[in-house]
């Protein structure tokens, strides 16, 4: 467990804040961008600001250094390990400009869930073209 980026803290189990200003915990939690927090299970935050948090998250891949903004502010984790191979995943991503990606469905209300087939009823389009344009319409 390091914390070697200027304010950085870490704690856990071989946990790395190299990111000034970042914040790692957990196991294996690696928080790189600068004012980054990295917790749980192998996550990693790369880029400026990014919070990531569950276990074994896709890396956020965007082309910009640790110092400036990725793609994400957010990612939550959900992969696992199978069989000894990682399976990287992510639940949930919430980019700069407000638009949240679900892996599942959205349960409203705790009675109301909307799944890709229902939105794709709702605006008119079917399910192959919702999934083939990977467009997420809003209300």
């Amino acid at each position: 467990t390091v914390a070697s980026g200027a304010n950085s803290h870490a704690e856990g189990n071989t946990t790395e804040a190299s990111g000034a200003n970042s914040h790692a915990e957990g196991n294996s939690c690696h928080a790189i961008g600068t004012n980054s927090h990295a917790e749980g299970l192998q996550t990693q935050a790369y880029h400026r600001s990014q919070h990531v948090f569950g276990e074994y998250n896709i890396l956020d891949n965007a082309s910009q250094t640790t110092t400036a903004r990725g793609e994400y502010i957010e990612i939550v984790g959900n992969g696992e390990v199978s069989g000894g191979t990682i399976n990287y995943s992510n639940a949930r991503t919430l980019d700069w400009s407000g638009n949240e990606m679900i892996a599942g469905n959205l349960t409203i209300g705790g009675d109301t869930t909307l799944t890709k087939e229902r939105l794709a009823m709702l605006n008119g389009l079917t399910v192959a073209t919702v999934a083939q344009t990977k467009t997420y319409l809003g209300f």
